[in-house]
C-alpha cells in the first residue's frame, strides 16, 4: 500500500519520537519490511531515526550493520513485530533484525 500525502501527514505525526537506535532526533522514517520486499507505508510498517537512508542510524540499518539493526529490533513495539511477521514471517525477524523469539 502507498500512501497518500495526507496519510503520511498522519504517519508522521503518529511515529513521532526519537530515533530507536541512538535516542537522538529523527529526521526519516524507515521501512521495517522494505517496499521491494512488500512493504506497506503503514505506521506499523515505519520506525523513526536519524540521517537518511545512507546517513546516520538509518544509513547503518540500511547496511545492514549489526549493532544497529539489533538496537532497532530489540526497540520494535508489538505492532511493529506483527507486520513483519504477518508480511514476511519470523525469520525475517531473526535474519534482518537479530530476533529470534518473535514474542520476546
Amino acid at each position: 500500500m502507498k500512501a497518500t500525502a495526507a496519510e503520511w501527514v498522519n504517519i508522521r505525526a503518529e511515529k513521532l519520537g526519537p530515533c530507536r537506535c541512538c535516542g537522538t532526533a529523527p529526521t526519516s522514517l524507515h521501512h521495517v519490511v522494505s517496499k521491494s520486499l512488500g512493504g506497506d507505508d503503514l505506521a506499523d510498517n515505519l520506525v523513526p531515526l536519524c540521517g537518511s537512508g545512507t546517513t546516520g542510524c538509518h544509513g547503518l540499518v540500511e547496511a545492514f550493520d549489526p549493532r544497529a539493526c539489533s538496537l532497532l529490533g530489540m526497540r520494535l513495539t508489538e505492532a511493529e513485530r506483527a507486520y513483519v511477521i504477518g508480511r514476511k514471517g519470523a525469520y525475517y525477524l531473526e535474519r534482518r533484525y537479530g530476533i529470534k523469539d518473535a514474542a520476546a
